[in-house]
């Protein structure tokens, strides 16, 4: 398993609410190269780059980009997929509410997405 999805998978074990495991629930998003994966303890959007070799120097952790969102949902998340092309928008869903993510617009080689600056 790739180590970010190790990581990730340790920070999801605690529970949100009391029904969540009457729920199936959908965190993790694959569109193109990339694996998309909902972070509930942060509200936050995990994306690992899939795509490249190792001969083309890139490292794990260059692979990975954690966005933090400015408006977090107010609902318990229960599934996340993202628009069909190249995946500029991603949309998390669950019974009480429905969010859509703007990504920011991706370049370079590798695809990365360009943070902004502050």
């Amino acid at each position: 398993m790739h180590s970010a999805l190790s990581a990730l998978a340790s920070d999801s074990d605690s529970g949100s609410d009391a029904d969540s495991d009457s729920v199936c629930r959908c965190l993790l998003h694959c569109a193109d190269d990339h694996v998309f994966v909902w972070g509930d303890n942060d509200s936050s959007v995990t994306a690992v780059n899939m795509g490249g070799s190792v001969e083309d120097g890139s490292t794990n952790a260059a692979r990975v980009q954690k966005f933090q969102l400015t408006d977090t949902p107010v609902f318990d998340v229960s599934r996340l997929t993202s628009s069909a092309r190249r995946a500029r928008f991603l949309c998390a869903w669950g019974r009480r509410g429905v969010a859509c993510i703007e990504l920011p617009k991706r370049t370079g080689k590798a695809g990365r997405w360009v943070m902004p600056t502050i």
